[in-house]
């Protein structure tokens, strides 16, 4: 039994204020992409993991395991399993492969043991996992707002050429939002959301937004420099998802977004073709 776990990028990141818990308050158009890590499970008696692509933690660190032990504990079950991940969305990108991985983690190990759990209940342990796995747990397009909790899925999910590039080190999410202090009112997100809805993706595009991207370029300046270099090679918009450190630029035509990534593949190690798709998690 597998799922495979998609990653995402964000049309708009808007940051609408600071918690009394130091938490962002956020307004979000995110959409699931094609690329995926790849979850594998069999029944066993022991909660195992093996990764394949070296991520530097013991598998016990890692987020599938933890989704894991705590979906065991939610559900009262005493079943194991012995699960294999195989990575291919990038590590520290910005992209929620981490959160992806966890979504999966939760469905796939639901179905491998035969145990639910109220939906209000399984979304508040994805919030306990990270500010996006709720997102993943429904993927395709969605407005999420609050710290993550708040997820709006809208029915309509465009299908756009990107490339993706990560031009440098991964950043730390953490130390990102702590040095964002500025918070804005535009309805960008809003926007964005209608254009995509009426396939208006001219208007999307001129819509992205990412409040954190100043702060990511303070401390990788190569991402302003990966943004100019898909627009460039012909994107209509490139913009840093998430916190970073990825890069992607969205295209009209499915030809240009190929011949752009083949381009750029001389430049950039991490540099890959996608598009935006419907789905987060596929069972």
């Amino acid at each position: 039994m597998y799922a495979l776990a998609r990653g995402k990028i964000n049309w708009t990141l808007e940051t609408r204020g600071l918690r009394e818990d130091n938490y962002h308050l956020l307004d979000m158009l995110m959409q699931s992409v094609e690329i995926y890590d790849r979850l594998d499970a069999e029944r066993a008696n022991e909660l195992t993991l093996e990764i394949d692509g070296d991520i530097g933690i013991d598998y016990r660190d890692n987020i599938v395991y933890k989704a894991a032990v705590m979906l065991q504990k939610a559900t009262g079950t005493r079943q194991g399993a012995s699960l294999r991940l195989e990575k291919h969305i990038p590590i520290g990108a910005g992209m929620g492969g981490g959160s992806a991985d966890a979504a999966a983690a939760l469905l796939l190990l639901m179905k491998l043991w035969n145990v639910t759990i109220p939906a209000g209940e399984l979304s508040a342990l994805a919030l306990r996992l990270g500010a996006d796995v709720p997102f993943c747990l429904r993927g395709g397009l969605c407005r999420v707002q609050g710290i993550g909790e708040s997820v709006s899925k809208y029915s309509f999910a465009p299908s756009v050429p990107l490339v993706v590039v990560q031009p440098c080190a991964p950043l730390s999410t953490k130390e990102v939002f702590s040095l964002c202090n500025s918070y804005g009112e535009s309805n960008n997100t809003a926007l964005a959301a209608e254009a995509a809805r009426t396939h208006n993706y001219a208007r999307l595009c001129a819509l992205m937004t990412n409040d954190l991207e100043a702060v990511s370029i303070s401390l990788r300046p190569e991402i302003s420099r990966a943004k100019a270099e898909l627009e460039n090679y012909g994107a209509m918009r490139a913009i840093m998802t998430g916190s970073g450190s990825a890069v992607y630029g969205a295209f009209s035509l499915e030809a240009a977004a190929i011949e752009c990534s083949r381009q750029l593949k001389s430049l950039y190690p991490v540099c890959f073709f996608t598009k935006t798709y419907s789905e987060g998690v596929t069972l």
